[in-house]
């Protein structure tokens, strides 16, 4: 018994001394305090090579690499490490530049050790000259066609000279923009820059990959006591390719090749590399010319194969046709708005034979066969046209059986159920934009639903100032406008080598509703770009 009593007693002394974490309260949001920084912020004359930052309580460090930025960038990283609980020292491992001021942010990389709860507007601001440059720029980075703010691009200045350094140097200062696309460049010289914003994909703070997006005014700015410091929005944009790109590629579930181009394409053609298929290919390319759908006519031993692109007569790249997962066997069916034409079918692939036989008409009371005909598109294989014979049309809808529909592979649709007249015309709204311009030429106006997407467009010529969308479903919208400089009826890139920024892209400061049997009208003044 005495030696049971005694090992219970040992177990329960143990179960005492474990450490757990506590549980119960509320959660600490508070953030860590710098205590002392040597040298201090604001310091002039600095020759020194280590900076060290106590705080308040224990710390770590997160993502320095991400989160510290130095403006103006040094040619060499310093080294950034932990000190003991509270501390974190910052050791240059190269020279700093004379008679110039430097910031150190380090944006969110110092956290509490217990929360990860980051150190506010944290940064070291010093001279190696005898004194701090005080002036300011500020302003947004937004998308150049979205109008959409940007964040976490890098907005960098140059001296008004320096015209190579974006590609080749490095700024004189640099920021990063914030959730809201704004940015702020402090600590400046009296003098005329040069600046640019860029998505910086490998962090050098060069442009000089084409997949990075790039802003810039034409025109130098000015920095001067006393002004405001606020500039025009930079919009940023991805240039053309000087040559064909392929982006990426993807072989789409229905066996279409998906093709996205680093310009807008003059005329496609795939070869296939050595033997194996041989297909024939139709492209579908869309109104921007810089994406296709590609369509081989036949699939079979087309797994695995290696094909080269080619544009005009250059090749662009070569890719290998690879398959994942199997193709549905049933074909996609999507009864549109019919029109004078007839119901417009969108079908998930190209279709390659019709059984008009295959369609019947459903009245108030029996099946009634109907003179009813099915055409295929003649410039577009997956738009079939359904009609249906002026005077014969009785109450009821149009069945389109199994069958009635075949793909180039072999695929058949499935049932589908399609009003000949299309809905009721009083369960759409119609939206009216007049134009009320300063400025002429052609505009390109576009309507877009809740998600961004385009459900509208009209190409406005010279002189016409009125577009008018009918059957517009019920919901939001916005109205976005192109100014077409070049009339090609679509937005177009600017150029950083012609110094042409992109075409003007302008929206209407509201959301539409649109209600049913509602006639909406908007009267937009604009002014020129």
């Amino acid at each position: 018994m005495k030696a049971i009593g005694l090992i219970s007693l040992i177990a329960l002394m143990t179960a005492c001394a474990q450490v757990r974490d506590p549980t119960g309260g509320p959660k600490d949001a508070t953030s860590p305090l710098l205590l002392s920084c040597e040298p201090a912020s604001g310091t002039t004359g600095f020759t020194g090579t280590r900076i060290m930052l106590a705080f308040d309580e224990r710390i770590r460090l997160d993502r320095v690499r991400n989160n510290l930025l130095i403006s103006p960038p040094l040619e060499q990283l310093p080294e950034v490490r932990q000190a003991g609980a509270d501390r974190v020292v910052l050791d240059l491992t190269g020279p700093l530049s004379p008679k110039t001021t430097y910031v150190f942010n380090f944006g969110d990389a110092v956290v509490d050790l217990a929360e990860g709860n980051p150190v506010k507007d944290l940064s070291v601001v010093l001279s190696t000259g005898d004194h701090i440059d005080s002036l300011t720029l500020s302003g947004l980075v937004r998308n150049a066609y979205s109008g959409a703010a940007e964040k976490g691009v890098s907005v960098l200045l140059y001296n008004q000279e320096d015209t190579a350094a974006f590609r080749s140097g490095r700024p004189i200062r640099s920021a990063r923009t914030a959730e809201d696309g704004t940015y702020r460049l402090p600590y400046l010289a009296e003098g005329n820059y040069l600046i640019r914003a860029l998505r910086d994909q490998n962090g050098n703070h060069r442009y000089d990959l084409p997949n990075e997006d790039i802003g810039f005014l034409p025109a130098p700015v000015e920095v001067a006591p006393g002004d405001t410091g606020s500039l025009p929005p930079l919009e940023i944009f991805r240039e053309l390719s000087a040559s064909q790109q392929l982006l990426t590629y993807s072989v789409l579930p229905d066996r279409a090749l998906e093709l996205v181009l680093g310009r807008p394409a003059e005329s496609l053609q795939l070869i296939t590399l050595g033997g194996g298929a041989h297909p024939s290919w139709t492209f579908e390319i869309t109104t921007g010319r810089d994406s296709a759908l590609a369509w081989p006519s036949d699939t079979t031993l087309l797994n695995g194969q290696a094909l080269v692109l080619v544009d005009g007569s250059a090749p662009v790249d070569t890719l290998t046709y690879r398959v994942t997962g199997t193709m549905p066997f049933h074909l996609g069916v999507q009864a549109l708005d019919a029109d004078a034409r007839g119901v417009p079918l969108h079908v998930s692939r190209p279709v390659a034979r019709v059984d008009p036989s295959r369609v019947e008409m459903v009245g108030d009371t029996a099946r009634i066969k109907r003179d009813i005909t099915l055409e295929v598109d003649s410039t577009d294989h997956r738009l079939v046209w359904l009609k249906v014979p002026t005077g014969t049309q009785p109450p009821g809808k149009v069945r389109v059986l199994p069958k009635a529909l075949k793909d180039i592979y072999g695929g058949w649709n499935d049932s589908l159920i399609v009003e000949p007249t299309g809905p009721d015309p009083k369960t759409f709204g119609t939206v009216t934009v007049d134009l009320q311009e300063e400025q002429g030429g052609t505009a390109l106006l576009l309507l877009l639903d809740g998600q961004g997407r385009e459900v509208r467009r009209s190409l406005l010529a010279i002189g016409s100032r009125r577009c008018v969308w009918e059957r517009v479903p019920p919901g939001s919208y916005r109205v976005r406008m192109v100014l077409d400089t070049n009339g090609n009826g679509r937005w177009d890139t600017g150029s950083l080598r012609e110094d042409d920024l992109p075409e003007q892209v302008l929206h209407y400061p509201d959301p539409v509703q649109v209600r049913a049997a509602w006639e909406i009208g908007l009267e937009w003044e604009v002014s020129g770009p």
